[in-house]
This record gives C-alpha cells, structure tokens and sequence, in this order.
C-alpha cells in the first residue's frame, strides 16, 4: 500500500467521524495501519503516522473496539489506504475487557460486520447495532443474550432476515400454535407438514418464533426486559448459525473461540 505524500496530503478532503476501531496493526518503523468503522463511510482503512512514537496526536484511542473521534484524509485518488489525522476517545469500553470471553465476542460481532458491509459503503443502522451491543456486552444481560440479539438484527440490517409469519414451503400464515422448523435454503421456518427437525433443520417452539421475530426487529426496550430460558436462547442460537453459515458462506475465525 501507498502511504501519501506530505505535499500531496495538504489537498485532500478532511472528514471527522465517530468510529468504532476494529483492527490494529503496526506499519513500518513507527507507524500504525487501523482499521475503523464509521457510520458515513462504512468500514475504512488509515495510516496513523508515527502513533508508535508519540501518543500527542492519538492519545489512547486506537485500542481495538473502542469508540472515537477520528479526524482522516481521504486518499486522493479514491484508494482505499487513507492518512490519519487526528483521533479523541469518546468511549473506551472498559467493560469488554473484564472477560475474554466477552472480547472475544466483541471480536465476533466486528467480523459479522466486516462480512455484511461492503468497504467504504455507509450503513449507520449497523453502525448503531453495533455501538449499542457493546454497550450492552458492559452491562448484567446475559452474552448468549446479547450474542444471538446481535447476529438476528445483523442479518436482518444485511436484506437476511429470517421469514417467520409463514411456511416457506407451502405458504400458509404461521399461528403459533406448534413447532416450527428452519430450513436455511429456504431462508425461513417451515411447518411440520412440510419440515421435520434435525440437526440441519433446527427447530423453534412458538414462543422461541416470536422471540426470534423481536430481536430481529431490533426492539430495544423489549429485548432489554425479555426474559429467555436458557434453552430458548440455545435454540435461537442453533437457528442463527445455520442461517449465517448459509448466507454468508462463511463463519467468522472468531467464532471458534467462543
């Protein structure tokens, strides 16, 4: 990658922007390569000149997954490599590093990001899911709570949201009066009639279907007084998988580590 010219950097256009720091490395002798995802540009790239030698210019806000101020440079020929200015910490999130579990969960929401939005490409409402479930992974709800909320309203931010009101093989209006099982090439529940549970076609009792329908409707305020058995928060989770593997093609490295 380039890194641009002090002369040439004078002419660019300057933007500040909330960011959420999702990777960090070092480039060069004294420089840093971050990765930051902002809710105007999406996810981006930037060189933090000299931010190894001296702290004036970017004093502790480049840790991973905490939220600042950055101040970049847009690379003047529309390369993806930017130059980082300036940068102020306006949330550290303290709270995610009291476990590893739970910041190896913040690390496993930052690379479901990173697969639903395309580089540079804005999305402020993933932005925001992501911003308020590592507020919540700070609080007492429970990380399974909190994993399978995030992963439901991820996919259904991305256009993947999972059809619950109906059997997606015959079509007929979901009641809620039985079973229903998932069938990821389908991309929603089918009735019994037409499904049976497996380990490919997990399945949700009525009130795990509705529970599913509310956290990928994103409602807050619900899902922050929600109460789920452990055993309905296991079958979501179940659900959720299948359907991110499919969709994604892929799983995130991190999830291994959860």
């Amino acid at each position: 990658m380039k890194v641009i010219a002090a002369e040439e950097r004078q002419s660019l256009k300057t933007c500040i922007s909330p960011a959420i720091i999702t990777r960090v490395r070092d480039f060069g002798e004294a420089d840093l390569l971050v990765t930051f995802f902002t809710p105007e540009r999406g996810c981006l790239k930037g060189v933090a000149r000299a931010a190894r030698r001296s702290r004036r210019r970017f004093p502790n806000c480049l840790d991973l997954f905490c939220l600042s101020r950055v101040e970049y440079a847009e690379h003047p020929r529309g390369g993806e490599l930017h130059t980082m200015i300036s940068c102020r910490l306006l949330d550290g999130f303290e709270g995610l590093r009291r476990d590893w579990s739970i910041l190896t969960l913040a690390g496993y929401m930052v690379e479901v990001v990173e697969m639903l939005s395309p580089p540079q490409a804005a999305d402020p409402s993933l932005f925001s899911l992501l911003l308020r479930t590592f507020k919540l992974l700070e609080g007492e709800i429970q990380p399974l709570h909190v994993q399978i909320f995030f992963e439901a309203a991820a996919m259904a931010l991305g256009g993947y949201g999972i059809e619950l009101g109906r059997c997606s093989s015959c079509g007929r209006t979901y009641e809620g009066l039985g079973r229903a099982a998932f069938h990821p090439e389908k991309g929603g529940i089918v009735c019994l009639r037409c499904g049976s549970e497996s380990a490919l076609n997990p399945g949700l009792d009525p009130l795990g279907v509705q529970a599913l329908g509310h956290l990928q409707a994103l409602e807050w305020d619900l899902f922050e007084r929600m109460t789920l058995p452990r055993e309905m928060a296991q079958a979501i989770e179940r659900v959720n998988r299948r359907h991110m593997d499919y969709r994604l093609g892929r799983r995130p490295k991190s999830l291994a580590w959860l």
